[in-house]
């Protein structure tokens, strides 16, 4: 039987920890993490959180990128101090221009081969576009994500966008419309193949009948494309960043002498 590890999304915890005294918040800290890896199973975990949000590739790309969210780091005084000690005390893993959301893709990729993974989330891109086996730590309810729910995701948030991430999509399209385009053409007896061919085919077609310029549509295509899918293997990285990411070894929570 393989070993469990928790790949965890660790910017929620972040944040859900910091309170109003700096030892309540590193209490609350030291109690978030064992009880994910108690309700999981896992003995071993990774710990992922995103870059500063101007430094985001995606920021290079579409400039409102995530440009409407609260600055909540005036809210939490006690921000700075959690997060120096998820990578002090838990060896969180941050990557300048990466968000916590596109390592937690790699490492659920990377890390599927020797172990058995479960990602941890609460946030939505990463439990609906990941798939397999999720925690959700907010709500402490499981949920399994199929290849076909992933891949539909991706292209719905192509058509329609996503506002809390100020991405656009097609304009004038919502979720019931771009659920009707994307499944436009598609048969219960298509292979899988075929039919992710075509949810490619239907999404490009809708932003050429709305952009009728094909360069302006292969443009605006590609840009919601970038913004929306999490990068899983290295060559993505490269080809976004400049460089291949190399993940550890996961850590136990517990050295081996105790």
């Amino acid at each position: 039987m393989k070993e469990r590890v928790a790949v965890i999304d660790a910017d929620s915890i972040a944040y859900f920890s910091s309170k109003d005294t700096l030892e309540e918040s590193l209490a609350n800290l030291d109690k978030f993490i064992p009880l994910i890896l108690n309700r999981t199973k896992c003995s071993k975990y990774v710990l992922f959180l995103s870059a500063r949000v101007k430094e985001y590739f995606r920021k290079k790309i579409f400039e409102g990128y995530k440009s409407k969210r609260p600055k909540t780091q005036m809210i939490l005084k006690y921000l700075n101090e959690v997060k120096a000690t998820m990578f002090e005390k838990y060896h969180a893993i941050t990557i300048v221009g990466v968000e916590a959301d596109d390592l937690v893709a790699l490492a659920a990729k990377q890390y599927s081969g020797e172990y058995t993974v479960v990602v941890c989330s609460p946030d939505k891109d990463v439990l609906k576009t990941i798939p397999g086996r999720h925690f959700n730590y907010r709500t402490h309810k499981f949920i399994d994500t199929t290849m076909d729910e992933a891949i539909e995701f991706i292209w719905l948030q192509c058509l329609h966008g996503d506002a809390t991430d100020g991405i656009v999509g097609i304009p004038g399209v919502g979720p019931v419309k771009a659920l009707q385009i994307l499944h436009n053409g598609v048969s219960e007896n298509d292979t899988n193949e075929t039919k992710y061919k075509k949810f490619q085919i239907n999404v490009f077609d809708a932003y050429l009948a709305h952009y009728k310029r094909m360069h302006t549509a292969i443009f605006e295509f590609q840009k919601n494309f970038r913004l929306v899918y999490l990068l899983r293997d290295k060559e993505e990285y490269k080809a976004e960043i400049g460089y291949e990411i190399i993940l550890p070894e996961p850590f136990s929570l517990y050295s081996e002498e105790e």
